[in-house]
This record gives structure tokens, C-alpha cells and sequence, in this order.
């Protein structure tokens, strides 16, 4: 902290900011030129050390103890230059008092941010007005030991305060760390999510245009079953009509073939009939054939003895032998009876259609 008196009645100035992603070696002040001014140009009018030590009893300097204490003079957010009032570890060796209109103020502006920044430093510097006053020295205070007993507790309370600070400021870092990468994963969820919302939007787009292809596809299946229904249903009573003029051609072509039967039936019996009658003709015109030509067989062999005979008596009668007349006569009258029986048998001829049957009507239509 930096203590900052004003004369004029008014309050004093302390600002004081810590940047808590710094290295040690800022945290320990040792890189900041202007903490490194400041506390050049106190130890230069002091003319004692500034790296931590003090001034003991009879101005001797001493070490600080760097034991077990919570943190060590290192780990303060804070330079050095800033943890006393009066800018260092040793007070001034001037004195000087403080006047009834003036008072100490210790106060840190968090809007001004100064820390490691030389030209916000040089500016706050500017902007005290009544100056800096540095503190008295510990060898003409009257209790020297009690003041580096309040000092040591001063820097501990502020090394506690700025630990505090420190941590306070880390965590408000990691938290906003935190919150920017909390926002960037945010961000990220949501242009996932809105990517997620379009691709699902696609695809519900796709699926309302698949299923609206997929209804018309199917009014027009069903049109089309629909018609396929009336011409099945077309196809299935000409069907019916067709069983019915087959199933009634049938029956006429039964009845046809059945009547086509008897006629034939009847042709044939008729045939068969005349058949036999020409058969039984031809027969009888055979047997009487062969009972002519038996007798006239018979006949003939008889007038030819007869007249061979009557021919033989011409054979005695050239020898001069006698021949009786009665004898002649007799064989003259058997051969002109046998003659004449002869002439009285007829024998019909046979011929090769007297033979074969005629052919049958039905065979001569086809």
C-alpha cells in the first residue's frame, strides 16, 4: 500500500491493484522500475538497505526471519516500496510532525489498475497533492522495539491483506477465465445446438417431403388399385359370362354328338342292314350260279354221251355190220331230249361286282 498525506484537510489517496497471473520475480517487485525508483531514491536519502532488511535496536540492521511464518516477504503481491507507509522497511531519518488538519487515509482504487504499469504509477504519484512524508527512524522513536514489533505486525496484516487480494483476484481470474470459457463452450453448445436444430430441421424437411411423396405415391397406388379393381372386377363377370356360354356349348355340343350318335347309329344299322341284304343276294345269286352250272355241267356230259353214241354207230354200220333201226332211232331221240334240256339250262355269269359288297352310304358322303 502507499500511505499519502494532504494538507489541505482532504482525504488522502491509496490506490493499489494486483495482477495475479504475474511471475515471482514482478510479485516481489524486483521488475517494476518504477517500485525500483521509489525505493532507490528512499534508501539513497535514508542510506540503509531496501531488500527486506531493518534497522535494529542502535540502528544495527537485521535480518528478517524467514521461518515458518504463513508467507515469506517474496510471495507479496505488493513491492516492497509499497508495504509501508512511508515507502520502505526503515523509517525516515527526519522528523516531522503531522499537522491537526491532516490525517492518513489508506484506501485502494480498484478502477485505477497501476500495478507493473510505470506511467499509472508516475501519474498517481502526480495526482497526491501535499506530497509524500516519510516516517521517523526507528532510533529516535522511544520505543523502537514496539515499533518494529507494530511494524513487523503492519507487514504481516499486509502481507495477509495482499495474500488475500492476490487470492482474491486469482480466483476472480479463474473465474472469469472460467466464465469466458464457460461462455466459449456456451457458445460452442449453442452453434452445436443450432447446427443440431438445422440438421434436424433437414431432416424433418426431408421427412415431410418423403412422407408427402410417399402419400401421393399411395393416392396414386390406390387410384391405380382402384381401377385394377374395376377391371378385375370387369375381367371376373366376362369370366363368368364365358363359364356360362361354355358350360352352354358344352351342353349343345353334347347334345349334337349325342344326336350326331344315333344318326350315325341309326346309319349304320341301315347300312349294316343293307350290308347283309346284298350279302345274302350275292349269296344266293352265287348258290344259284353253282347250282345252274352244276346242271348244266350235267347236261352237257349227258348230250355229249348221247351224241357220242349216236356218232358211234356210224363206226359198225362202215365196217358193214348191221344196225338197227330202233337202236338208232332211240339214241337220235336221247340225244335231241338231252339237247334240248341243255338249251333249257341257263347259267348266269359272275362277275368281280357280283363278288364285293357295295360301299356304304356314309363312306361315299365322306
Amino acid at each position: 500500500m502507499v500511505a499519502v498525506c494532504s494538507g489541505d484537510g482532504k482525504d488522502l489517496g491509496e490506490k493499489d491493484q494486483v495482477e495475479g497471473d504475474h511471475s515471482t520475480s514482478e510479485m516481489d517487485g524486483s521488475n517494476d522500475p518504477t517500485e525500483m525508483g521509489l525505493v532507490g531514491s528512499i534508501g539513497a536519502k535514508r542510506k540503509e538497505p531496501t531488500d527486506g532488511n531493518f534497522l535494529g535496536p542502535g540502528g544495527k540492521i537485521q535480518k528478517r526471519s524467514r521461518g515458518p511464518s504463513p508467507l515469506s516477504l517474496k510471495e507479496i503481491a505488493l513491492p516492497t516500496s509499497r508495504l509501508l507507509p512511508w515507502g520502505g522497511l526503515s523509517p525516515p531519518s527526519d522528523r516531522f510532525s503531522l499537522a491537526s488538519s491532516e490525517r492518513w487515509t489508506f484506501c485502494h482504487d480498484k478502477d485505477s489498475p497501476f500495478v507493473s504499469d510505470p506511467d499509472a504509477c508516475a501519474e498517481l504519484v502526480r495526482r497526491i497533492r501535499g506530497g509524500a512524508h516519510l516516517m521517523p527512524e526507528t532510533s529516535e522513536l522511544a520505543f523502537p522495539n514496539g515499533f518494529i514489533a507494530s511494524d513487523q505486525a503492519d507487514v504481516e496484516a499486509a502481507v495477509g491483506k495482499n495474500q488475500l487480494i492476490l487470492d482474491y483476484e486469482l480466483s476472480l481470474r479463474r473465474m472469469a477465465s472460467d466464465f469466458a470459457k464457460a461462455e466459449a463452450a456456451i457458445e460452442s453448445k449453442d452453434a452445436e445446438i443450432e447446427k443440431s436444430k438445422r440438421v434436424a430441421l433437414d431432416k424433418a424437411k426431408e421427412m415431410i417431403a418423403e412422407q408427402s411423396r410417399y402419400h401421393r405415391e399411395h393416392k396414386q397406388d390406390a387410384e391405380i388399385i382402384k381401377d385394377l379393381e374395376g377391371e378385375l372386377e370387369a375381367a371376373r363377370c366376362k369370366i363368368d359370362r364365358l363359364e356360362v356360354e361354355k358350360t352352354e356349348e358344352a351342353e349343345k355340343t353334347k347334345r349334337t354328338m349325342d344326336h350326331e350318335r344315333q344318326v350315325h347309329r341309326r346309319e349304320l344299322t341301315s347300312e349294316m342292314r343293307c350290308i347283309g341284304a346284298a350279302a345274302v343276294d350275292r349269296f344266293d345269286k352265287f348258290r344259284r350260279y353253282m347250282v345252274d352250272r352244276d346242271k348244266h355241267e350235267e347236261k352237257l356230259v349227258l348230250h355229249s354221251q348221247a351224241f357220242g353214241a349216236l356218232d358211234g354207230l356210224g363206226m359198225p354200220e362202215e365196217w358193214g355190220m348191221p344196225v338197227p333201226k330202233k337202236l338208232k332211232d332211240i339214241l337220235s331221240a336221247n340225244e335231241a331230249k338231252f339237247k334240248e334240256e341243255l338249251k333249257g339250262v341257263v347259267v348266269e355269269d359272275i362277275t368281280d361286282h357280283n363278288l364285293t359288297v357295295s360301299s356304304l352310304p356314309r363312306l361315299e358322303r365322306l
